[in-house]
């Protein structure tokens, strides 16, 4: 497997891939992942954050909601 983490929050419409060292992961990959599951994807962003730092993120943020 190319991932070392991954983070799906549906109800904030975000899916989180952390890669292992080295691997790659084309966007176009992504993309039909995540359609072939039923869903769309409106955009990708790339970044140098790791998912748990991200799913901590969101955490707070649902946790702040409340």
């Amino acid at each position: 497997s190319q991932t070392k983490d991954v983070y799906v929050n549906l109800k904030q419409r975000i899916v989180a891939v952390e890669l292992k060292e080295g691997q790659t992961l084309s966007n176009d990959t992504v993309k039909d992942l995540i359609k072939d599951a039923g869903y769309e994807v409106t955009s990708i962003e790339i970044s140098e954050h790791p998912v748990a730092h991200i799913k901590a993120d969101f955490e707070a943020t649902k946790q702040e909601a409340k």
